[in-house]
């Protein structure tokens, strides 16, 4: 309500705040003020301190086959002062997974997130953009993750031809295969260079050769890890990642990507 005061100087009355009400006033707009910033940081996670880093929120899985998994770690890091909750995840896509082990990270602490690709049997470009929200931000973070499905059986895709384009290592009651056999073409006219990008060293190692001659073929080989009770008593469905330059005179961008699915079926009977 609006107080009157009488003004010495003037024979009427003035319609000014008096000094009582404008503080009041500014005491009421300063505690409103606080009680936004207060309920903003707390919805935001600021108030918490908690804070997500991801170190590779982007990968390029190059040339996949059709009808396979392949899979990524994202690895999450919880760099704030409080725990990081993990409170909701969309893959952006019927093709893709990002399952959940573990919805807390402790400060300080990281985990791998994997992503699931599902290959299908349309080949074509893909490229789609997993989310993960958290409680350190209003808004989710946003990751990334390119692929190239071609025809899984054959060894012309160029300039790298896989053969088969998969690893088995299975073991179903008698048969038991620890090692698969991947025959690589340099389809170039180019020498070639072969590195691995991605793998998962706790269900196999991979032997690769380091060079390819134009036209001719080398084997690369895909071992289980035996010392490994999640590789040897389970089955799963992982991948790795190679990638080919060719050593143009002038060029030595020339990189191009695959994604070897590797699965292991396993039945002790």
């Amino acid at each position: 309500m609006i107080n009157f005061r009488r003004d010495n100087n003037k024979d009427n009355w003035s319609d000014k705040p008096s000094s009582i009400s404008r503080n009041r006033a500014t005491s009421s707009a300063v505690a409103f003020v606080g009680a936004l910033a207060i309920t903003f940081l707390a919805s935001s996670g600021l108030w918490a301190n908690s804070r997500l880093t991801v170190s590779n929120p982007e990968f390029d899985f190059g040339f996949v086959p059709t009808n396979c998994d392949v899979t990524y770690n994202y690895w999450l890091h919880s760099t704030g002062s409080s725990d990081l909750r993990i409170e909701w995840t969309d893959a952006s896509c019927p093709c893709a997974q990002l399952p959940i082990s573990s919805d807390v990270i402790k400060s300080g602490d990281s985990t791998a997130f994997e992503l699931i690709f599902i290959a299908g049997r349309v080949a074509g470009a893909i490229t789609r953009s997993p989310y993960i929200k958290t409680n350190a931000d209003n808004d989710p973070e946003r990751l990334k993750f390119t692929a190239k499905v071609v025809p899984g059986e054959t060894g012309k895709v160029e300039p790298l031809g896989i053969k088969p384009f998969r690893a088995d290592l299975s073991s179903i009651g008698r048969f038991s295969q620890d090692t698969a056999r991947i025959t690589l073409f340099n389809n170039s006219e180019f020498p070639m260079e072969l590195s691995v990008v991605y793998t998962r060293p706790e269900y196999f190692s991979i032997v690769l050769p380091e060079t390819i001659k134009p036209g001719e073929s080398r084997v690369c080989l895909v071992v289980l890890n035996s010392e490994s009770p999640e590789a040897v008593g389970a089955a799963f469905a992982k991948s790795f990642t190679i990638e080919a330059s060719l050593r143009r005179v002038g060029d030595s961008n020339l990189k191009t990507r695959f994604t070897i699915p590797v699965r292991r079926k396993y039945s002790a009977k």
